[in-house]
């Protein structure tokens, strides 16, 4: 069966996810994490910081997960996760709602692999962009299989 790795994925986005981002899921992030700064755990420190509540710490948009892409039928074995960029925007804070979209920005192929370029952006309550992610998956397959 040829796998559809085709440019005319390319610009296909997910359906929009919507997260509510509470006090508790950061604190439990930070502290699986063994983190100890205190506005990740204490809404009072945070004010004094300027936030208006408890702050996600850097990786947390990582969790904030958006539907599938339709159409893009990823292996279940097989798929190397090569790298992840983020760019930051306005903080991720307890009580926000981050909208999130995932949207294939490349495929690249050499050999008998994929290289395969997803970007995910989270957009805040108010309209602005909370994070950006760019993930880099190498998929490996077999000659027949790459399209």
């Amino acid at each position: 069966m040829k796998m559809p790795w085709t440019d005319d994925l390319i610009g296909r986005q997910s359906p929009q996810t919507h997260h509510h981002i509470d006090r508790c899921t950061i604190q439990q992030f930070a502290r699986a994490l063994r983190l100890t700064y205190a506005p990740y755990f204490d809404p009072e420190a945070a004010r004094q910081m300027g936030y208006s509540d408890v702050i996600a710490p850097p990786t947390f948009p990582f969790t904030l997960t958006a539907a599938p892409i339709e159409g893009l039928d990823l292996p279940p074995n097989g798929i190397i996760h090569g790298e992840q960029q983020f760019a930051y925007g306005a903080p991720i804070t307890a009580g926000d709602d981050i909208t999130v979209t995932s949207m294939v920005q490349g495929i690249k192929r050499r050999a008998n692999m994929v290289f395969l370029t997803i970007r995910t952006q989270g957009i805040n309550q108010q309209g602005k962009m909370a994070f950006t992610a760019e993930s880099l998956f190498i998929i490996t397959v077999s000659s027949q299989e790459v399209g």
